[in-house]
């Protein structure tokens, strides 16, 4: 599950912030708020569109692991070596650090959720403290303008004694419009109508529904930068669309309204203003010199903001076309091909190496690669990729071709001396698997009848001597091959390069994860 929030994180980072480049492109060239507006509309709709189909494009998991795990034979296998060390770090990143960075993403989500709501709350409050009906006269000026704009139903008109800018306030209930007292008591009539008809356009064009989008955007979001730029610049261009809308509703020119604006800002200089939260659309640019003049200098020149009517459509179009980007995300093949190759390379490589007649590299990469095959599959165990019984499935095809390798070894040892060694060795071989089975009984990795089983193959296969010195050439290959893995290990263990255990688990897996495959390989009346 981490690795998929990560994939999906990782992809909607990407997403994002190539849309939000081109809508800045478009705002750079065009400077026409009605055909940005829906392009940085699409960067948060893109992001909380829910990813669920994913593209397998990314390496499969765990591939660096294989590949430095997969290097010939005469690789060392020290502990402290580059590879080593590359491989803990990898497998503790998948063991934790993802874990980690979800946990994180989360409870920043859900800081500035809190933190917003906690906001919202205590503005709320202070505002139902301070709301007073607004006076007939606005009443019946809102009525009229709201329908120039086309509005079905009236939003109901406040005033507040409190230092606010004027807003459009809903928190998912009644839409209110806010109009601080400061203004009425400053303002001209036909300068409060304009601030009117501004935050009438708001309602008109269901920002105050956008702040909740916004909220959503940025909380899931809040480590993607592109998703605060987006938001600033839709606000940006909302407030230029609102303002095109003002001296069609008014019936007030563009010079007046530029002027109630300015009038506005100074007014509320004169001291603080109550901070809004994020659910509230508050009149843009008031305490923000460069967004004001930039507001100014478009309301003035009309031409900059009015944008024709096939121009917003085909806006819109490539936005609607561009959604269905926000339901794929860049993910992993679904059986990563990491952990199949190394449960498969053993048999392939012993079959190479009996070619060559590298006995050395036979035996001993096989053992390594079954080494990581197991600590893959119990990493991606451990972080849920896999499930327990998929575990036990993959681990159960990689004992099954290993036991195919190992029928090539067990025929025999050639002439009369090789047989008396291959003896011995059995005998020793026998006992480590004995000792080794009971671990696993003990463990609950395997019933009393398994070992039983097992115990069984071997002692059958260790019994006919005679008929193991008349075998093929190939099968005294493959048993002088088993031998000089043997001897690989020895060495090791003499070097100090591993332990004893390590040693014993090595030959046991060598022998006990082939030792099924060789009553398959006969026939009943004991040929193969």
């Amino acid at each position: 599950m981490s690795d998929v929030l990560l994939q999906i994180g990782g992809t909607k980072l990407v997403l994002s912030a190539v849309l939000a480049c081109a809508a800045w492109m478009v705002h750079r060239r065009v400077r026409l708020p009605g055909v940005s507006y829906p392009m940085w509309l699409l960067v948060l709709v893109v992001l909380l569109v829910p990813a669920f189909m994913p593209l397998p494009v990314l390496p499969a998991a765990g591939a660096e692991v294989a590949g430095l795990e997969l290097a010939p034979a005469g690789a060392s296998e020290a502990a402290g070596s580059p590879a080593s060390f590359q491989t803990a770090m990898v497998s503790w990143f998948d063991a934790i650090g993802k874990q980690g960075l979800v946990i994180l993403w989360l409870l920043g989500s859900a800081a500035l959720l809190g933190w917003s709501l906690l906001r919202a709350a205590r503005f709320r409050r202070t505002l139902m403290q301070a709301l007073e009906p607004a006076p007939p006269e606005l009443q019946r000026e809102a009525a009229r303008i709201s329908r120039r704009l086309g509005l079905a139903r009236v939003p109901e008109v406040n005033t507040t004694h409190a230092r606010i800018s004027p807003m459009v306030w809903s928190t998912g209930g009644r839409v209110r419009v806010l109009i601080p007292n400061f203004v009425l008591a400053e303002l001209s009539d036909a300068e409060v109508r304009s601030i009117l008809a501004h935050e009438l356009a708001h309602v008109r064009r269901r920002d105050h529904l956008v702040r909740w989008l916004e909220l959503a955007a940025c909380t899931v979001f809040w480590w993607n930068p592109a998703a605060w730029w987006a938001s600033r610049h839709l606000r940006s261009a909302e407030e230029a669309c609102c303002d095109a809308l003002v001296t069609v509703a008014a019936g007030s020119s563009a010079k007046s309204y530029a002027s109630a604006l300015l009038r506005v800002a100074d007014t509320a200089s004169e001291s603080p203003l109550l901070p809004a939260p994020a659910l509230v659309s508050p009149a843009g640019g008031i305490g923000q010199t460069k967004s004001l003049e930039r507001r100014l200098k478009m309301i003035v020149d009309t031409n900059k903001t009015a944008a024709p009517g096939w121009l917003r459509t085909a806006a819109w179009i490539a936005v609607i076309c561009a959604l269905p980007l926000g339901l794929v995300y860049c993910g992993q093949p679904d059986t990563p091909a990491t952990v199949d190759d190394a449960t498969e390379a053993p048999g392939a490589e012993a079959n190479d190496a009996a070619q060559a007649g590298d006995s050395d590299d036979a035996a001993a990469g096989a053992a390594r690669q079954y080494e990581v095959a197991v600590q893959r599959v119990r990493a991606m165990l451990d972080a849920g990729e896999i499930t327990e019984e998929q575990a036990n499935q993959r681990l159960e095809g990689l004992r099954t071709r290993l036991a195919a390798a190992r029928e090539r070894t067990e025929a025999g040892g050639g002439d009369a001396e090789g047989a008396a060694e291959g003896a011995a060795t059995g005998a020793r071989r026998y006992e480590v698997v004995q000792r080794q089975l009971e671990v696993m009984l003990e463990a609950g990795e395997i019933t009393a009848e398994q070992a039983e089983q097992r115990l069984t193959r071997l002692r059958a296969r260790m019994a006919p001597a005679g008929e193991q010195a008349e075998t093929s050439s190939g099968d005294a290959e493959g048993a002088a091959r088993y031998e000089a893995a043997v001897q690989q290990v020895e060495a090791m263990l003499k070097a100090g390069e591993i332990t004893a255990e390590q040693a014993e688990q090595r030959l046991m897996r060598l022998h006990v994860r082939m030792d099924g495959a060789a009553g398959r390989g006969r026939t009943p009346d004991g040929n193969r």
